[in-house]
């Protein structure tokens, strides 16, 4: 039974203290900081969604108020924002801040190409 704590214990250790420095090299201050006026974005919908106002009306007015390469977030974050109406605007934002990140990522990537 000793040995089991123990070996429990060396498990739990090691995996507290490897999760932070794995995550951390997950995103870059720059991804990051890419994708906050996303989250802004998303937190100016709740907002508007909030006060009652129409989805075709908050998107062509968040779509009319930004700049040309951040007006391409604001179908999907109108999406993610009209899909969950009871969702608190902290983890809307939350997401959208995600989405982001991930879709960068992934647009990011080396892609292979094939030889013939």
């Amino acid at each position: 039974m000793q040995h089991i704590k123990i070996v429990l214990a060396l498990f739990c250790l090691f995996t507290f203290s490897t999760q932070p420095s794995l995550a951390s090299n997950r995103y870059n201050v720059n991804e990051m900081a890419a994708c906050t006026p996303v989250g802004d974005i998303a937190m100016k919908m709740v907002q508007l969604r909030k006060q009652g106002m129409e989805w075709k009306v908050i998107k062509t007015s968040v779509k009319k108020n930004l700049l040309n390469p951040l007006a391409l977030w604001v179908t999907p974050i109108a999406r993610l924002v009209a899909s969950s109406p009871s969702t608190s605007s902290k983890n809307i934002v939350k997401q959208a801040i995600r989405f982001c990140l991930r879709t960068n990522k992934e647009h990011h990537k080396p892609r292979r190409t094939l030889s013939i």
